[in-house]
């Protein structure tokens, strides 16, 4: 984690909540223990949240209801929710709500030592991943029409003689294109613009 990230463990049991921060603590995990769903909420921290351990049943705001209430902020806040209570039915409900993981107590220290490490790094490489789309994203920006439409064509597996072909201009012409692409784009091969296509295609089915 970051300096700033941490996991946020919300349990209205003191005892509990302590004892999940110290077996998170022991990992090198930065761990913040709060009493209930309105502290969390209050707490101007919590956008650095990178994992949420949350109580199904508290006092007042209940973990559902801080799950619904985050969603309608837009805060997206990886969930693993724990509860004394075998319900099948809230755990299916939290989980199409986007909840990562649903641990029922009593569990092992080393499960939700495993669960949070596999939410945090699940969390990671999806952020770096949203981080490549907008770079990609701002430099594809950069590109003019006819510089977008070879890339288009190169990225499907044109070679420069079929896409001069296709546009009607000189392979000159388009070995001119691919260059400034080249530089605009950062890259140096064809094999790098390929991949970027294909992972422009991925974003768009997103």
């Amino acid at each position: 984690m970051t300096n700033q990230s941490f996991v946020a463990v919300v349990d209205d049991d003191q005892a509990i909540r302590e004892a999940l921060c110290l077996v998170l603590d022991s990992v090198d995990l930065v761990a913040r223990g709060y009493s209930s769903a309105l502290a969390f909420l209050n707490d101007e921290r919590n956008k650095a949240c990178a994992c949420l351990v949350l109580d199904v049943r508290m006092p007042g705001v209940s973990g559902l209801e801080l799950q619904r209430r985050l969603l309608d902020m837009h805060c997206i806040v990886p969930i693993v929710f724990m509860s004394g209570h075998g319900d099948v039915s809230t755990a299916v409900e939290v989980m199409k709500k986007g909840a990562v993981d649903f641990l029922q107590k009593p569990f092992s220290n080393q499960s939700l030592i495993d669960v949070v490490q596999a939410t945090i790094s699940r969390t990671n490489r999806q952020r770096e991943a949203a981080q490549r789309c907008e770079i990609l994203k701002q430099r594809l920006a950069t590109l003019t029409p006819r510089e977008r439409a070879i890339f288009d064509a190169i990225g499907s597996g044109r070679v420069a003689k079929q896409v001069a072909d296709d546009l009607g201009i000189c392979v000159k012409t388009v070995e001119q294109h691919r260059t400034h692409i080249f530089s605009k784009l950062q890259i140096r091969r064809t094999s790098e613009l390929t991949a970027m296509a294909t992972e422009l295609l991925h974003i768009d089915r997103d």
